[in-house]
């Protein structure tokens, strides 16, 4: 019960915090535990939200792309992520620093290619 409470309010904190406080989780490497925490919520938030949106706005073919192009950029970011943490002083917040700049860029993207969708 406490995990799902704790859960909750990081969520509904981050979807405050990130307009609130106007953080640049692209700059995750300056921030403490707590705003990478809500970095990593609001990138993946970002990401999915534009994610579906072009699922819905793309044909049948275009949608098959922009699946295997997804699976493909999953299967980078966590192969990018491990190398760049393997050495570290502190291995598991390397990583998700790494995938929190690489999913903020891949939203972007994701962004950019439904704003040009007619």
């Amino acid at each position: 019960m406490n995990k799902y409470l704790f859960a909750l309010s990081l969520l509904v904190f981050s979807s405050i915090s990130g307009a609130a406080t106007g953080l640049n989780c692209l700059e995750v490497d300056k921030m403490g535990s707590g705003e990478v925490k809500v970095c990593a919520i609001q990138s993946d938030r970002d990401l999915n939200d534009f994610y579906q949106q072009l699922l819905k706005k793309l044909d049948k073919q275009k949608v098959s792309f922009l699946r295997e192009a997804q699976r493909a950029w999953l299967e980078f970011r966590a192969a990018q992520c491990n190398m760049k943490s393997l050495n570290t002083t502190n291995e598991k917040i390397t990583k998700d620093r790494c995938e929190i700049k690489i999913t903020e860029i891949r939203a972007r993207e994701l962004e950019d290619m439904l704003s040009k969708i007619h």
